[in-house]
């Protein structure tokens, strides 16, 4: 089973998060990284979003959460902003590996719909 997740960021070029988790990303933690026409009027929404499609098992969610929190953590005081239908959690980049697994597994069991870049 495949699961979508909207990726967004408050400041910074949504390609360049693609590429630089094209780059992170191993052949066994494959997920797909697609761009998607944002179809709101309002102003202020970003025009595009990168969409993630990740399996629900393995190692695929981790990987991503993985590789955004290191652009998190390129900026100062950078977090990760993840949520789901009714809950939403932030992860500061200086998260722990064990803390880390353990917000995936609570998230995974939850279900992801976004996680927005924050610096």
């Amino acid at each position: 089973m495949t699961s979508k997740i909207q990726i967004t960021a408050q400041s910074g070029n949504l390609e360049d998060v693609k590429k630089a988790l094209d780059e992170s990303q191993s052949r066994r933690d494959a997920f797909g990284l697609r761009f998607r026409r944002n179809t709101s009027r309002y102003r202020g929404i970003e025009p595009s979003v990168l969409v993630a499609l990740v399996g629900v098992a393995g190692t695929a969610l981790g990987a991503l959460v993985a590789g955004l929190l290191k652009i998190a953590c390129q900026k100062h005081e950078g977090y990760l902003e993840i949520s789901g239908k009714d809950w939403s959690l932030k992860v500061p980049a200086t998260i722990t590996n064990d803390d880390l697994e353990r917000l995936i597994e609570q998230a995974r069991s939850q279900g992801i719909e976004k996680i927005r870049i924050v610096d």
